[in-house]
Formats: C-alpha cells, structure tokens, sequence
C-alpha cells in the first residue's frame, strides 16, 4: 500500500514547472497524488526517497524527475529495473523528456505525471 506524504509547499521558484504525480498501484483505480515542490524527486526503495514504493526487493533509488525551467525529464537510474513511459522502456541515465498526460510504469506503480 502506498503512503501518503504530507502535502509540500508551493514552489519557491516559479520559472520551474509544476508536477503533481497520481500514483496508483497497476490495476487499481485508487490513486495518491504527489506535488513536487523540488527541483528534483526520487523514486525508489530507500528511505530517503520522495516516493518509497512498496515493492520487495526493490533497488534503493528507480528513477528521478528533474524540473527545468524548459520542461520535466525522468531519468532511469537502475539498470536492472525496467522503468517505462507510455509503455516504451527508457533507456538507463538518459533524461527524457515528459508531458502532462503522460504515464511512467515501474515496479508495479503506475505514475501519471499532471
């Protein structure tokens, strides 16, 4: 089950795009929202993570998003998980690219960034 975090402040640096991420487990309907206040966010197992999935034997850190005033990227960081985006396997530490709208897929998680 996915816990929740406290709601984050508004950003302190408006040229950055907001983020606010739905998180749901695949298959279920039931969605926890995220805002990203940082200009980064991690994504993994570890306690320090900004999202901690509760996946078994999951790598300590997945994936990162990184807010730029030009936009949103996501950047595979393990190679031995697959991390997808709309359904195509990103490549490991290459960031890419995001759009509102879109969905990254990884250790049973679904995130649809908004």
């Amino acid at each position: 089950m996915l816990g929740s975090l406290p709601p984050l402040p508004p950003t302190d640096r408006p040229e950055l795009p907001r983020v606010r991420l739905d998180v749901r487990a695949v298959g279920s309907t039931r969605a926890v929202t995220y805002e990203v206040g940082a200009s980064e966010f991690l994504i993994g197992g570890a306690s320090g993570c900004d999202l901690r999935l509760p996946t078994p034997n999951l790598p300590p850190v997945v994936a990162q998003l990184i807010r730029k005033p030009d936009g949103v990227r996501v950047r595979r960081l393990t190679p031995i998980l697959p991390v997808l985006l709309n359904g195509t396997p990103l490549p490991a530490n290459t960031p890419t690219l995001v759009n509102a709208g879109d969905t990254l897929t990884l250790g049973g998680v679904e995130i649809v960034l908004a």
